[in-house]
């Protein structure tokens, strides 16, 4: 029995396929920034989207390890989670436009109008990466979030974590 290999490229192009064959594109928020052929293109190809942001969303990045504990806690106060991407240098919420602009220490960024946000095939989730990037929530028909309820998940989230590293640390210490 022969085993065909398939390859991220591969997945994006029979999902690019099926989206033209369905009439549907699974990411509304293109057309708005008149990009929607351009990264069409981009995602048959493989390749990542260039999409920019800051008129249609805004960008709020947050470190990678944060980001699935800062999504649970948004379902958790049934807030409903926007598209979330996971890259190299951490996570990048798609929220509300305006709704971005309250820093939170040191681990909270947001993308200036107008940064190119490279977006993958909204197919491209669950480990599979193109260019080191994958949807942690992929776009869909869910809205954007509204940054100031991130911004709430996001403490409740880093508190916790903090906590449980102080525990881990206090067991360490206790064991030697």
């Amino acid at each position: 029995m022969t085993t065909i290999r398939r390859t991220p490229g591969d997945r994006v192009r029979r999902a690019v396929l099926a989206d033209a064959a369905h009439g549907f594109l699974p990411l509304d928020l293109l057309d708005a920034t008149g990009r929607t052929q351009a990264a069409v293109a981009a995602w048959a190809g493989g390749h990542l989207a260039e999409v920019p942001c800051g008129a249609v969303f805004d960008v709020v990045r947050l470190p990678a390890d944060l980001a699935a504990p800062t999504v649970e806690q948004l379902r958790d106060d049934r807030i409903q989670v926007g598209p979330v991407l996971l890259g190299p240098l951490g996570a990048e919420f798609l929220v509300v436009p305006g709704t971005a602009h309250q820093p939170v220490g040191g681990t909270w960024s947001v993308a200036r109008p107008g940064t190119l946000v490279l977006m993958p095939h909204p197919s491209i989730t669950k480990g599979v990466r193109v260019g080191g990037r994958t949807w942690l929530v992929p776009p869909g028909s869910n809205p954007l979030t509204p940054g100031v309820e991130l911004r709430r998940a996001y403490i409740t989230a880093a508190e916790a974590a903090a906590k449980a590293a102080a525990r881990a640390a206090a067991l360490a210490r206790a064991v030697v």
